[in-house]
This record gives structure tokens, sequence and C-alpha cells, in this order.
């Protein structure tokens, strides 16, 4: 199309929504790989190096039990997003073991990007990912006591865990137990670890000291959920 033909008479093109219609939907974005959308096709001779890293770093999670993050880098067009998909559906069949694979878009900012981490990782994995480490941590500190009813006491949970888990991690194993324990705090509990603005009153409730927000607490909560 000519410069003549673009600019030309309104009554046949109009250029404004011209521009707005390829912003919305390019002809050309089938072909690129998008965290909201699944891939239908794979060639898997480009990601092969990958696939080994990736293969060998759940072998050695599965071998010593120690839970490993492995982060997939590299520049734009790399293929990382269509890797994501590769390891979504390998997730899905069990072909590697048992993993969670997260996609982590680009921060919108250079400040709380752990926050991002923890907010993409807690989008993923859902509710169940408070449900395990809350297990994790019942199942290392806690003991049913009771006649008639075998329950967990929170307070001598919390009491044992606070040994492993001191200063600001305290908080969000306090909310994790309250999640799990505490049928009156557990929706607020949820709230709290869904990394909501809560008010001081609601804080005060779940006796903890701040929102999830600061970049320690926000440490402290991934390395309890990735246990």
């Amino acid at each position: 199309m000519t410069d003549d033909e673009f600019s030309g008479d309104s009554g046949s093109f109009d250029r404004e929504i011209y521009i707005e219609t390829m912003k919305d939907d390019p002809p050309l974005k089938r072909y690129v790989s998008r965290g909201d959308q699944p891939d239908s096709i794979d060639i898997p001779g480009p990601h092969e190096d990958a696939d080994m890293a990736i293969a060998r770093a759940i072998r050695m999670t599965r071998s010593d039990g120690t839970p490993r993050l492995q982060p997939v880098l590299g520049s734009a067009g790399m293929g990382k997003t269509h890797l994501f998909w590769v390891l979504k559906e390998q997730e899905k069949t069990g072909t590697l073991g048992t993993f969670t694979a997260v996609y982590v878009p680009s921060p919108p900012a250079p400040v709380r990007v752990p926050l991002h981490f923890y907010a993409c990782l807690v989008d993923e994995a859902g509710e169940t990912l408070f449900e395990r480490a809350a297990d994790s941590i019942l199942a290392e500190f806690g003991e049913k006591k009771g006649v008639i009813r075998h329950r967990y006491d929170f307070d001598d949970v919390m009491s044992k865990a606070l040994l492993k888990y001191p200063g600001v991690a305290a908080d969000v194993v306090k909310a994790l137990l309250k999640y799990r324990l505490d049928e009156r705090q557990s929706d607020l509990a949820k709230r709290w670890l869904l990394g909501e603005a809560l008010s001081e009153e609601d804080l005060d409730t779940l006796d903890v000291r701040a929102i999830l927000e600061e970049d320690d607490l926000t440490m402290a909560a991934l390395k309890l959920m990735t246990e």
C-alpha cells in the first residue's frame, strides 16, 4: 500500500480503525508463544539442552529431597515461553516426575520483584500451595491431642515451629496454620497469603505485623511454599 493509498479518502479507508485493528489482532500473533495461550505445535530439537538441564534438576530433587527453583533465562525470542508450555504438558503427563512450571513475565516495575515471583507462583499453583506448606509444617511440628477429638493445637505447633522459623517467617507460618486449622480465620489468612491489602484491624486479628509485601517477608513466604 502506497502512502497516498494509506492516507486516502476516509470514506474508503479509516486509518485509525486500521491501526487499532492491527494492535488488537496482529496477523502474526499466532506464530508467537504467549503465556496465556498454550502452543499446539512443538519441535523438540531446539530445546533439547534445556530439557536435559531441567530433567537433571528434577532427578536431583527427587534423589536428595532438596527443593529447587530452576529458572529458565534468555533473551527475547529464545523460546522461553514455548518451553514453558512444553513443560506444562510434561507436568500434566508426569513424564519427568512431580514439578510445577511457572510462567513469570517481566516485572511491571523494578521494585517488589520477590512479590512478583510469589504472585506468579501462587497464581499457577493455587491454594494447593498453601495446603501443602501448612501440612508440611504440621507433619514436622504437629501432634494431635485430645481424648475424643484428635486435633492439632495451634499454640503448640506454633511454639515448636518458631524455633525453625523465627523473625518475619513467623508471620507466614502463623497465616498458614490459621488457614489450615482455624475455621473462623481461614478466609482472612488466605487473603493475607494471597497478598491482599488488609486493614490494621485484620492484621491484628491474624496477629501478624504487616501485609505480604516487603521483600524479606515475601522471600520467607517463597521459601516456605517451596520447601
